[in-house]
């Protein structure tokens, strides 16, 4: 069955998976990191869109886009990503990014890898909303390195995406 089908448009599946038990089994994925303009799907916007295809532990290939909101990047969120009014000002709007990142992931989409991320639900959340907005329907099934690191690693003082880069 195909992951990105034409018959219902607008529809997007999220499935998490499981992988806690067999680790060793994933041997390739597609991980995703998002930052967005607030917390807010619904009322917030995609900044940047990052992804790293690995296959048998190597980089396959990347993706990395910068996007215009088409709003304000409030002062308070610059100073958590590092993305700026002035960084975005002249790149291309969340359409036509979404549809680079379609091609991008479309092979091993339609083979089945599946994605990662850190928090995921957050991350694919806003994934969600601009794939609806284009009228999109996809499934995509992922695994969560938050809820890994919370089962895994339980003696870290927190569950942090720098904490994790710092321990590892």
């Amino acid at each position: 069955m195909n992951n990105i089908n034409s018959l219902e448009k607008g529809v997007v599946h999220l499935e998490r998976i499981n992988v806690a038990g067999n680790l060793k089994d994933i041997r390739e994925f597609i991980a995703v990191d998002i930052e967005t303009t607030g917390l807010n799907p619904n009322k917030d916007k995609i900044l940047e869109i990052g992804a790293v295809y690995f296959k048998e532990g190597k980089v396959i290939d990347t993706f990395n886009m910068l996007i215009n909101p088409e709003i304000r990047i409030p002062r308070k969120i610059s100073m958590i990503n590092n993305i700026t009014n002035s960084m975005v000002k002249n790149k291309p709007v969340e359409k036509e990014v979404i549809k680079s990142f379609l091609e991008f992931i479309n092979v091993p989409l339609e083979e089945g890898v599946p994605f990662c991320a850190h928090n995921a639900i957050f991350d694919f959340n806003f994934l969600k909303v601009a794939l609806k907005n284009i009228n999109m329907d996809i499934r995509l099934s992922y695994f969560d390195t938050l809820h890994l690191s919370r089962k895994f690693l339980n003696k870290l003082p927190n569950h942090k995406q720098s904490t994790l880069e710092n321990y590892f």
